[in-house]
């Protein structure tokens, strides 16, 4: 990575480490070795395996997906031999979120001496509990240049992650602080596994000691797909040989303990893309020559198949193959794609391949096992075979005839095609798929929901009764329908959708959203761009965790330029005292995790040290961009958490103490250097306002919203969706709405500062929050020009009138409007259709209504309408449904 590697900075730093040194005049307690090995280790034949440096030259061509994760670059340690490939970082500040250099990073498989079909790599640390190695050192110990296995060496002492320190602490509380580690990664020629190895020093601690627990921890299940022995892609059982991740077209690998003892793993907490196993509890020697075997990493590929089939290869397995194709009902059209499973007995699950252009599988599977097949594609019943015979070598599958749903979407008034969303729900409800295979269910009965962005879906489905729904985000209406499939049956929907509402110089925008870039997110930024284009959003920011990085190239290579514009920026993810929306915030490709904002010091002595909020926004604002100018910050579900653990790793509020009541902060070390609140969370009003005695431990965060409006700050609500997964959390539920005063994307596009232009809105509080309603308010509406949101009439009478539009498709439900001065309540309106202003096809009301202000200070008005029936039809999934709300920023007045 093109990026600072403090080299001489952790090296001074640590270089009075302890006495006895095997190493004299390092000031580390082990030897190391060369800064360099071999120059082409990529040119390795059968006989060698190499140690080196990577070289540009060595970087592989693979797709923007793959590209993305990748951290590893010119200057990190490579291990290759004509099999495989596995690269160490260099020694200082890594990207991810073990922030020390010196482990795994990227690997691939070797072909023609380079490296292809590279892994989606995110991290794997082996660690001590909540400690991993904070390296100091990383060199080559044998280049393998005489023909025997190449080694790279990592040298450190060990420190808690900071990402997970505070968390745990209390669950998982041995330190290891005091202990030294050598980390060798050791490649055989010929070998298709590197061997991880440690040496262990301790002064003062004895001979030897226990290291309890002993843990794998893998970032990984999201950006590959997680599989274990025996288990599949299911949860894993306990007592497991191996735990590894794969992706489709992709290397993969996995870790098979090789401690002393009962060499298994036990599977421990899963959460947040994060895999924790248990690894035996071992006695090592603290004796810096001794060596313990660790783990050993299997590297395989492509897919499940490939992985799989190496691992048995390594433990000595006997394999054979079966071959065969998967068709349709004709036994002759090739299905693309498909997912061929294998299992044994109901019980005991093997692998899976994926058949290619022409349906072709081929599995490789212990020689004396006789599993069944199954064929696998969504909007199809499995297809399952008897089981296959050791003297049997070939198997062809062939789905059950089904029909075709073609789906075409088009603007009502231009009847141009446009990007929408087709959900298709099986009236009997969702197939079900063996846990172990590893399907995502679409929940609500859903067969299908997928995003168009040319206007075009053709889906494949089984005969029987379902219902379509076509949607384009809460502007358009929708379609809603029934359809019945017949085998081998085309059923032609035509979806004119109408844009009912209307948003003159408004564009809408999601400051929270998720790609697999964040560890704990599945969707690629492709997946997460025609979800956002489909779903009528305008303004998509992905926010990943700790990680800045912008959306313009992908939607450039999607051709959506007209329909979205991305902005730059990040979740600042403090794992301490909250997380933060930051934008607009450029990429730098020289700086760990792309110019992220560090929240601790990662070489501040032993350990790292945190830092505190004035300290972090500090240096956040200090991000000034030549074009852009200050990012801002956007405080991200400041109250998602009232634990007192959790609270702190994610909601600022909660970790501060503000109190809502009396406007103070228990934590003196807050920082109120925000004037953007993320009051709404993938919720709706009502979920966020409570009523009662309220206090530092117990708010909704309009409650603090207001009680900030009612302190005299400005402060502006933002509403997002933080979508992980589109699945189950769709984008744009809900969205913030700006007055840009502009109504195209490429039109923000041609600004000379559009990214600028959003920011400035926002702090001007020009902006409302759309949950499928869309809500405008105006003071002084007769004259030239009104006063909206974010505004001051300054002059005000003692009854101020305010002028209302309330605006929704039909299919979301409007029952209530709701005008809030000063923090209360002041009117309610009930919304019947028959209220004022009504007028087909959108308007819910418009009218004025009359409000108080005070007679000395200044007052302000928030208005909100919502409804009480939940969009499923559209949003499903979310508690009790996704309800319908819209909510404006606030009109200030003064007498």
């Amino acid at each position: 990575m093109n990026r600072d590697r403090f080299v001489t900075l952790s090296f001074f730093l640590f270089a009075a480490s302890c006495d006895g040194s095997t190493n004299p005049g390092s000031g580390l307690p082990f030897a190391s070795g060369r800064s360099n090995g071999v120059p082409e280790p990529l040119g390795a034949d059968a006989s060698h395996a190499y140690a080196g440096r990577v070289t540009t030259a060595m970087l592989p061509t693979v797709s923007t997906e793959i590209e993305e994760l990748r951290v590893w670059d010119e200057g990190d340690f490579i291990l290759a031999n004509d099999e495989i490939a596995v690269v160490i970082e260099d020694v200082g500040m890594s990207d991810h979120f073990d922030p020390w250099g010196g482990k795994i990073v990227g690997l691939g498989r070797v072909e023609g001496g380079a490296i292809i079909e590279p892994a989606q790599f995110y991290e794997l640390g082996f660690t001590a509990g909540r400690f991993t190695m904070q390296t100091r050192s990383v060199t080559i110990m044998e280049s393998g240049a005489n023909g025997g296995a190449a080694r790279v060496r990592a040298i450190g002492r060990y420190a808690p992650i900071p990402f997970i320190d505070d968390t745990v602490r209390n669950l998982i509380d041995a330190d290891y602080s005091f202990l030294w580690a050598a980390m060798d990664y050791v490649l055989e020629p010929g070998a298709s596994h590197v061997d991880v190895n440690l040496s262990f020093f301790a002064e003062g601690q004895g001979e030897e000691m226990q290291i309890d627990p002993s843990l794998v921890f893998a970032l990984q299940a999201y950006s590959m797909k997680q599989v274990v022995d025996q288990g599949g892609f299911g949860s894993p059982p306990n007592g497991i040989r191996w735990a590894g991740y794969v992706t489709p077209g992709a290397t993969g690998y996995a870790v098979e303990p090789r401690l002393p003892g009962a060499m298994q793993l036990m599977p421990g907490i899963s959460l947040a893309g994060a895999s924790l196993f248990y690894m035996p509890v071992p006695t090592v020697p603290l004796d810096p020559e001794q060596i313990t075997p660790w783990a050993r990493i299997h590297v395989g590929g492509p897919d499940s198949e490939g992985l799989v089939a190496t691992i048995h290869e390594n433990q000595g397995t006997a394999l054979r193959t079966i071959t065969g194709r998967v068709t349709e009902s004709d036994d002759l059209t090739p299905v693309v794609g498909a997912e061929v499973h294998a299992r044994i007995d109901a019980t005991r699950y093997l692998t899976r391949a994926i058949t290619d252009q022409n349906g072709t599988y081929s599995l490789r599977v212990p020689a004396t096992v006789t599993p069944e097949l199954f064929a696998y594609r969504r909007g199809s019943a499995l297809v399952q075979t008897t089981p296959i015979a050791t003297t049997t070598s070939t198997a062809d599958l062939a789905f059950a005839p089904r029909g075709t749903l073609d789906v075409t979407v088009r603007d009502a008034d231009s009847l141009t095609p446009m990007p929408a969303k087709v959900q298709v729900r099986r009236a009997s409800g969702e197939t079900p798929v063996p846990g172990a295979f590893g399907v995502e269910a679409n929940g609500q009965s859903r067969v299908f929901q997928e995003w168009t962005i040319d206007g075009r879906m053709i889906l494949p489905l089984d005969p029987g009764t379902y219902h379509v729904t076509v949607s384009r985000g809460p502007e358009y209406d929708i379609l809603s329908t029934d359809i019945t499939v017949t085998g081998d049956q085309t059923v032609t929907l035509p979806a004119d959708l109408a844009h009912d509402v209307a948003t003159p110089g408004v564009l809408c925008g999601d400051f929270h959203l998720h790609t697999n870039r964040s560890p704990d997110a599945p969707d690629s930024a492709e997946r997460k761009l025609r979800s956002a284009a489909g779903e009528g959003l305008e303004i998509p920011v992905r926010s990943d965790h700790e990680w800045t990085t912008d959306f313009e190239a992908p939607i450039a290579e999607l051709g959506l330029g007209s329909y979205l514009f991305g902005l730059s920026s990040l979740e600042l993810t403090t794992y301490w005292w909250g997380h933060f929306g930051v934008f607009p915030l450029a990429e730098r490709d020289d700086e760990p995790n792309g110019g992220a904002i560090p929240w601790y010091d990662a070489y501040a002595g032993e350990g790292y040290l945190h830092r505190t909020p004035q300290e972090v926004f500090e240096a956040t604002l200090a991000k000034t961009n030549p074009v852009w100018g200050e990012p801002t910050i956007i405080v991200n579900h400041p109250r998602s958490v009232n634990t007192p653990v959790v609270a702190k790793a994610f909601a600022y509020f909660a970790a501060m103490g503000y109190d809502p009541t009396t406007g103070t902060w228990e934590d003196a070390s807050h920082d109120e250097r925000f004037q953007l609140i993320e009051v709404f969370n993938d919720s709706d009003f009502d979920a966020n306002y409570l009523d009662g005695t309220l206090s530092s431990a117990r708010s909704g965060t309009v409650n603090d919203w207001f009680s900030f409006l009612e302190n005299g700050l400005d402060m502006y609500a933002v509403g997002s969706s933080d979508s992980h997964g589109v699945t189950g959390s769709p984008v744009g539920y809900p969205r913030t709405c700006i007055r840009l005063g502009v109504d195209s994307t490429d039109a923000l596009r041609m600004m000379a500062n559009g990214p600028g232009a959003v920011r400035d809105a926002m702090l001007a509080g020009r902006h409302s929050i759309s949950g499928g309603i869309f809500v405008e308010a105006f003071a002084r509406n007769a004259s030239a020009n009104p006063v909206q949101s974010g505004g001051t009439v300054t002059g005000a009478s003692a009854n101020e009138a305010i002028h209302v539009r309330v605006q929704a498709p039909s299919w979301v439900d409007v029952d209530q409007l709701r005008v809030f001065v000063d923090g209360q309540m002041v009117d309610s309106i009930v919304l019947d259709g028959s209220s004022p202003g009504v007028q087909a096809p959108a308007i819910r009301f418009e009218g004025d209504i009359l409000i108080p202000t005070r007679a000395t200070g200044r007052s302000w008005v928030v208005v909100v309408a919502d409804g009480d029936t939940g969009m499923d039809e559209v949003y499903p999934n979310g508690a009790g449904g996704r309800r319908p709300f819209g909510v404006t920023n606030p009109i200030f007045f003064t007498r």
